[in-house]
C-alpha cells in the first residue's frame, strides 16, 4: 500500500480517537457541572440544617418521651427540692452579671 495512504489512514484514526476523547471530556464536564449545580442548590435551600428531619423524630412523642415521663411523675421530692433550686438559682454565664 502507498505510504501516503497509510499516513492518511493513521491520521484519520487518530482524529477519530481524539474526537471520541473530546466528546467524553465534554460529557464529563457537563455532568460535573450539573452535580455542582445540584449541590449548590441544596446548600442554598438548606444553609445550615438546624432542624430535625422526620427520621430523627420520635414516632409519637405524646405517648413516650422524656418530658412525658417527668410530667407524669409530678414529683418534686428530688434531691435539694428541684423546683426551688430551678426557680431561684441563676444559670452562671460569663457574658452577663449575676
Amino acid at each position: 500500500m502507498d505510504p501516503f495512504l497509510l499516513l492518511l489512514q493513521r491520521q484519520s484514526e487518530d482524529d477519530q480517537e481524539e474526537d471520541l476523547l473530546n466528546t467524553i471530556a465534554s460529557i464529563l464536564a457537563i455532568v460535573s457541572g450539573v452535580l455542582d449545580h445540584e449541590n449548590e442548590h441544596i446548600r442554598r435551600r438548606n444553609p445550615m440544617r438546624l432542624y430535625l428531619t422526620r427520621s430523627q423524630l420520635m414516632p409519637d412523642p405524646r405517648i413516650e418521651s422524656p418530658w412525658v415521663r417527668l410530667w407524669e411523675g409530678q414529683n418534686n421530692q428530688g434531691p435539694g427540692h428541684f423546683a426551688d433550686l430551678w426557680d431561684n438559682t441563676p444559670i452562671p454565664r460569663d457574658d452577663v452579671s449575676s
